[in-house]
């Protein structure tokens, strides 16, 4: 670990920690989630949340738009072999349709 490691860290908190500027905190928005790093430094998509397809991997863009929307469905598209960006993830911006 370097030696101003502290400054690059960051604490997740409740949601009403981060009511207003104020408060000095930051509300976290997450985007898109994935099971393991999604490398999402390498995907890209109209909505710029880090849920787009990884270039030239079939079936890595939002598990929604694949069709995937259970871990169970999950798994058996991407649970074998190495994953990194070979994987969907999963859309969580607000007004996202559920599709399940």
């Amino acid at each position: 670990m370097c030696r101003d490691a502290h400054r690059r860290q960051f604490r997740v908190l409740p949601h009403f920690y981060a009511d207003s500027p104020a408060d000095g905190y930051t509300q976290l928005i997450v985007l898109c989630a994935f099971a393991v790093d999604g490398w999402t430094n390498f995907r890209d998509s109209p909505a710029r949340d880090g849920c787009g397809p990884t270039p030239r991997m079939l079936r890595t863009g939002p598990c929604q738009d694949n069709g995937i929307t259970t871990y169970g469905e999950w798994l058996a598209a991407f649970g074998k072999g190495q994953l990194a960006g070979n994987q969907c993830g999963f859309r969580l911006t607000p007004g996202t349709p559920k599709r399940w």
